[in-house]
């Protein structure tokens, strides 16, 4: 069963504008590979284009950590799942970054988070930057997650000792019939 990480429920505010990076900090939960990232989007501009991709908390773009880009349906106000083509792997309860990117005017729902929750960078849509350098932070999240299949623990390994057991030397008896043959009968 697929895993989550990030926030899912929608915001009670939106937000807007083109050529704007936008990240929201989450921790994962287990280990493992993603599948995609889901996001709230509303349509304010028909074509607008939006992508997702996700950073370590380092600010680097993970292996294989863009999605597909999709322009944005009309009549839009819904949550939109973005696909990995390659599944980045997270570890275990690190922090991440699910960063959001479009080309013109859409609205995102959003919601109050921690400190410095939320970072944003104006930069015009292109390829992803690597490393991210915020041009600012605030207190707030968007309304986005991640969806992963979880990595197993590996087994663990039980060693079973083994008790040596002492079976006395058998004994063969002889049968009445040869009994009697030997003693001749009596």
């Amino acid at each position: 069963m697929p895993e989550t990480f990030g926030k899912l429920t929608t915001g009670t505010e939106l937000s807007l504008g083109g050529n704007y990076i936008r990240t929201s900090k989450f921790p994962s939960g287990s280990a493992g590979f993603l599948q995609s990232i889901s996001l709230y989007v509303k349509e304010q501009t028909v074509g607008a284009k939006v992508k997702c991709a996700i950073y370590d908390s380092d600010l680097n773009l993970l292996a294989n950590g863009a999605t597909e880009e999709k322009t944005v349906p009309s009549g839009q106000d819904d949550w939109l799942v973005f696909n990995f083509s390659t599944p980045p792997e997270v570890a275990a309860t690190t922090d991440y970054l699910l960063a959001i990117w479009n080309n013109d005017y859409c609205y995102f729902h959003r919601s109050a988070g921690d400190t410095n929750q939320y970072s944003w960078k104006n930069l015009s849509y292109n390829s992803w930057p690597e490393p991210l350098a915020p041009g600012g932070y605030g207190d707030y999240v968007f309304s986005i997650y991640a969806t992963y299949t979880e990595v197993p623990p590996p087994a663990k390994k039980t060693l079973v000792q083994a008790a040596l057991i002492s079976i006395p030397p058998l004994i063969v008896l002889p049968t009445l019939r040869e009994i009697l043959r030997v003693t001749g009968g009596c």
